[in-house]
């Protein structure tokens, strides 16, 4: 994921160097929008759903021994 958000601001900042041709400017421009993909909120939710999925249990344990 860091890669990815790492590679997505390279490729904006690239953009103020990009020479007046039309072959990089694409490159650029698919680059970008493969790696922006890393920015949605979809995979922040995907991470975190995965953590609160491995400590359920230990949430469980705590309730029930201060009840």
């Amino acid at each position: 994921m860091l890669f990815g958000i790492t590679t997505f601001a390279v490729a904006m900042a690239a953009f103020s160097f990009t020479p007046p041709q039309i072959g990089p400017y694409y490159a650029l421009f698919i680059t970008t929008v493969f790696f922006g993909i890393f920015t949605t909120p979809i995979i922040y939710s995907h991470a975190i759903a995965g953590w609160f999925e491995t400590g359920r249990g230990g949430r469980v344990r705590v309730f029930c021994r201060y009840r």
